[in-house]
């Protein structure tokens, strides 16, 4: 009887189990508790199962789904081959997701090992490597072996992860590679190398450090740090900021005559930042500083190099740069004519149609240009990229280093001796290898001088003009005194060629207390020496000296004797005494003696001016 009522107990405890078990596997679920206590067992496998843990109060926390599910001997739960895990109890699209071949978890549901191909997925962000940590407390994900990540607006790879995920902060470490901007239909792709990476990716903001280098198409640069700002939910770079010994090789397009012809730059910085076009992949202005350098020896244009303290560059929509200045410091090199031109200032612009550079000076910093021949300094200072035109503007002065060996030839002025300048405005017009100097012209070496309004100068010929109020200081010696003399004129114009220094209209000459008019006189140089040999005034011409007049058609002075002789009809008109004539009129400057000297047997008058 007792037996019976065993085996009745025992079917009915059968059933019952196989009953419960049968529920349970219609459900294809299972719940671990974390406040279960009795699960001890060394192993419990599970196929197919989709299993909830649930926290304290119940409540579900992740879901799981493996081909294969247990509790492995060292204490962690194990899910095997195609393997997803959805952490539940978050806003819409703040699921955070695992998948992997192999995940272990602790009871607790703590600490998460993706092995194999492991995958984070949190936001629109992928974490991929090998072997991943996931701390649910923390919410940090990490790894050494490996990883890789992406989202529509960067990815990259590295060594080393730290993941924060619900601050949504990436840090990796040790060789790692992004690209920011992800490689849509025409856009760019910028790429990003370094030893660490930092990543915000729920405000867009980044940076890399040490060893960073940027390539951007055929453009590269190298810093010790990159910031960078891509806005939350656009598929567009905003903005860069390279940090720390900064140098780039940069290619760019030339003008449209010249497609497919690339020129080559080297720029260097100790900061840049650049800004881009909303919803472009293109750069809208550039800002540089500390010790910036622009070199552009491998480029087409006649500059060598450009350097200031600070650097901004402006680009229209279509990627075309707009403008280009620099601000303190400046200092251009030239490799243009004869050996190239130095360029210094307080700020530099080039313009839109790049074609032009401009110079300023500003208080004592004064824009400044020296090559081999000159140094000018003025208010400003502008010169073509190509070509080497030149032109200076404000308060213009300046030094010609005159010498045998010099590529300007200084006309009437000596090669012994520099040559100063002042004026107000300067060109050089390469073509016609000429200066021209305006407005308030001042040229002088030592004892020479000329003022005009206008000074045309000859480069290479050595031919020299001035025009409109010219006033000349010249000099001489006799028996080792030192003789100065003075000629005003419209016009003055120095021929190389024949050695001879031309005045014309209204020529006035003043020389050892004698005044001379007459509507030319010219000058004859020694060939090949800055020494005179006479004088000649033609027309018109009028002699006074003391209470003497002299009229003629002719005056010569012989340098060698100091003697002003007037021929051609010579008259002699003495103040309030009448008029003398004669073949020829002689003024001594040494005794301040006239002679009037007749042909054949008329005699010879000597008056004595006292």
């Amino acid at each position: 009887m007792v037996t019976r009522y065993v085996i009745l107990f025992l079917l009915i405890w059968i059933v019952a189990l196989i009953g419960v078990n049968v529920f349970s596997r219609l459900g294809k679920k299972s719940v671990v508790s974390l406040v279960d206590e009795k699960l001890e067992e060394p192993i419990i496998e599970q196929k197919e199962d989709v299993v909830y843990l649930e926290d304290k109060k119940g409540s579900p926390i992740f879901e799981s789904k493996a081909d294969r599910q247990y509790l492995g001997e060292d204490g962690f739960y194990h899910l095997e081959g195609n393997v997803l895990v959805k952490f539940l109890k978050r806003a819409e699209g703040d699921d955070i997701v695992f998948n992997g071949d192999e995940i272990r978890y602790d009871r607790e549901g703590n600490r998460f090992i993706l092995l194999g191909d492991a995958e984070i997925r949190f936001k629109d962000l992928v974490i991929e490597s090998s072997y991943l940590e996931y701390g649910s407390q923390t919410h940090m994900i990490k790894t050494e072996k490996g990883v890789s990540f992406s989202s529509p607006r960067i990815r990259g790879q590295g060594q080393t992860l730290v993941c924060f995920e619900k601050k949504q902060e990436v840090e990796i470490q040790n060789n790692v590679h992004i690209e920011l901007i992800r490689e849509n239909e025409g856009s760019k792709v910028i790429y990003v190398s370094g030893d660490k990476m930092f990543y915000t990716h729920k405000w867009g903001n980044g940076s890399m450090e040490g060893h960073v280098k940027l390539k951007a198409g055929q453009n590269s640069v190298k810093a010790d740090r990159l910031e960078f700002y891509l806005p939350p939910n656009k598929d567009f770079l905003r903005s860069l900021i390279l940090k720390g010994n900064i140098k780039g090789d940069l290619f760019s397009g030339l003008s449209p005559e010249n497609q497919g012809e690339v020129e080559e730059y080297k720029a260097e910085a100790e900061e840049v930042f650049i800004r881009f076009f909303k919803y472009l992949d293109v750069p809208q202005r550039v800002e540089a500083q500390g010790h910036c350098l622009i070199d552009t020896s491998q480029s087409g244009i006649g500059i060598q190099s450009i350097q200031s303290e600070k650097f901004m560059i402006y680009f229209s929509r279509n990627g075309e740069i707009s403008g280009f200045s620099g601000l303190e410091g400046v200092l251009i090199k030239e490799r243009k004519g004869d050996g190239g031109r130095e360029i210094k200032g307080n700020r530099f612009e080039i313009g839109q149609n790049k074609e032009i550079l401009r110079v300023f000076g500003k208080g004592s910093q004064r824009a400044e240009i020296a090559s081999g021949d000159y140094n000018i300094s003025a208010d400003e200072i502008t010169s073509p990229l190509r070509g080497g035109d030149l032109e200076a503007k404000g308060e213009v002065k300046g030094v010609f280093m005159s010498s045998p060996s010099s590529y300007v030839d200084m006309g009437l002025f000596s090669h012994s001796q520099p040559v100063f300048i002042s004026t107000e405005t300067m060109r050089y017009i390469e073509e016609e290898k000429r200066f021209i100097f305006r407005d308030q012209v001042k040229l002088w070496q030592e004892k020479e001088m000329i003022v005009a309004e206008e000074v045309v100068m000859e480069k290479e010929r050595g031919g020299m003009n001035a025009h409109h109020g010219v006033q000349t200081v010249l000099h001489y010696e006799k028996e080792g005194k030192e003789q100065r003399f003075h000629i005003s004129s419209h016009v003055m114009e120095f021929d190389p060629q024949k050695n001879i220094i031309l005045f014309e209209q209204e020529c006035v000459m003043e020389i050892g207390g004698v005044k001379l008019n007459a509507d030319s006189i010219s000058i004859l140089m020694e060939e090949n020496e800055n020494e005179m040999k006479f004088l000649t005034a033609k027309d018109s011409v009028i002699i006074e000296m003391g209470t003497y007049e002299g009229r003629g058609g002719r005056a010569d002075f012989i340098f060698a004797d100091e003697m002003l002789v007037l021929t051609e009809n010579p008259v002699l008109i003495e103040k309030d005494q009448g008029t003398t004539e004669g073949d020829k009129l002689t003024f001594r400057l040494a005794d301040d003696r006239i002679f009037i000297e007749n042909e054949g047997d008329r005699r010879s008058v000597t008056i004595l001016k006292k």
